[in-house]
């Protein structure tokens, strides 16, 4: 299963797709606010949204899963 991470610490402010979702590499997925201003999180991979990790609201570290493509 691949995995898309963050590279930025931050607070996550909209989930932009949904599990059983199709999304392409770029694809915008979710919002994020960190001390640099609001940064979009975009795919590293193609595929479908197996697994949303995180909730709107939650504080992300550098590094973390977001969420899971198969």
């Amino acid at each position: 299963m691949k995995k898309i991470t963050v590279t930025t610490a931050g607070k996550l402010v909209k989930v932009l797709v949904i599990e059983g979702q199709a999304i392409k590499k770029g694809d915008p997925v979710a919002g994020l606010v960190s001390k640099e201003g609001e940064i979009s999180i975009t795919s590293e991979v193609d595929g479908i949204v197996n697994a949303i990790a995180v909730s709107n609201g939650d504080f992300i570290n550098a590094g973390e899963v977001v969420m899971f493509v198969r």
